[in-house]
């Protein structure tokens, strides 16, 4: 797990990671690499809360499935949905800060996944799918198309199903200077 913070001068967002899979008959699995066990973001200047900091590969997603189509989604769980958990406060100006603050990117060398480019971290209630959707079965999508879906391993075909996570947090001036916290779940599950 991983953890997510913000401060008046110095603030220090850790994400916090949570990784659920499920899986049914055929085989899934999923593997995770980090660059550390904590991700710090340190907004220590004016450019980094106007700018924003970005942390290109902070997790890897390593997909192994076979004999089955897969789906892949992301959502962050806070007790207060839609914002981040409040840790500490240093202030009584402001407010708290909403997850959508914090945007993902997932990239793969093939481009499979559904979401181009960076894009605001939503509820787990409401997940952003990478590849599938909510309804099910989706069409089966044969690697390198973008939402590949059909079995495949990183091992053997990393571009399609080998992806690097990118994480941007902008939060600007406006939220309360505070330590938050979130966790953000990936789940992989057959899609049945």
């Amino acid at each position: 797990m991983k953890a997510i913070g913000i401060s008046g001068k110095i603030a220090l967002l850790t994400v916090f990671l949570n990784i659920s899979i499920f899986a049914e008959a055929q085989s899934v699995s999923f593997g995770i690499t980090s660059l550390s066990s904590n991700i710090s973001f340190d907004f220590n200047t004016i450019n980094k809360y106007k700018s924003g900091i970005i942390l290109y590969n902070a997790f890897e997603l390593l997909i192994d499935v076979s004999g089955t189509q897969w789906d892949l989604y992301v959502g962050a769980t806070t007790t207060n949905s839609g914002y981040f958990d409040v840790t500490s406060s240093y202030s009584s100006t402001g407010t708290t800060p909403p997850i959508s603050i914090l945007q993902l990117q997932f990239r793969n060398a093939n481009n499979t996944s559904l979401m181009s480019g960076f894009f605001p971290i939503t509820d787990i209630s409401s997940p952003t799918y990478i590849i599938g959707t909510s309804s099910a079965p989706d069409l089966s999508i044969s690697c390198p198309n973008v939402g590949t879906n059909v079995a495949g391993s990183y091992t053997s075909n990393p571009g399609c199903y080998k992806f690097n996570v990118d994480m941007k947090i902008t939060p600007g001036f406006t939220y309360k200077a505070g330590l938050y916290t979130l966790r953000i779940d990936y789940i992989l599950v057959q899609d049945l």
